[in-house]
């Protein structure tokens, strides 16, 4: 089943269950787990928001920003802090990693 099926089988449900809806909005994790076997990952929090006549919610995607410490990690350490001497490369010092080295 693909994930638009699943959602439109949850939407179903919730609008023709009231117990069901209930249990979603307080307990989401705990409700798909006990109702469809689904387990969500660990690290990750399901949170369920209901709409009203007055208000709709925009779910926007994660910020896909970087983190310092991501982008270091993504880049194979340019930049990074050299431990062993505590000197710093700089952020944009990209001259001194060894891959570009000749």
């Amino acid at each position: 089943m693909r994930a638009a099926e699943i959602l439109e089988l949850l939407l179903s449900r919730a609008g023709e269950d009231p117990d069901f809806r209930a249990r979603l909005l307080t307990e989401p994790e705990a409700t798909l787990k006990e109702e469809y076997g689904f387990a969500v990952p660990d690290g990750m929090k399901l949170k369920v928001i209901e709409d009203s006549r007055t208000t709709s919610h925009l779910v926007l995607p994660p910020n896909p920003q970087l983190s310092l410490d991501e982008m270091r990690a993504v880049s194979g350490g340019i930049g990074a802090v050299d431990t062993s001497t505590g000197s710093t490369s700089g952020d944009t010092d990209w001259q001194n990693h060894p891959i570009f080295r000749d």
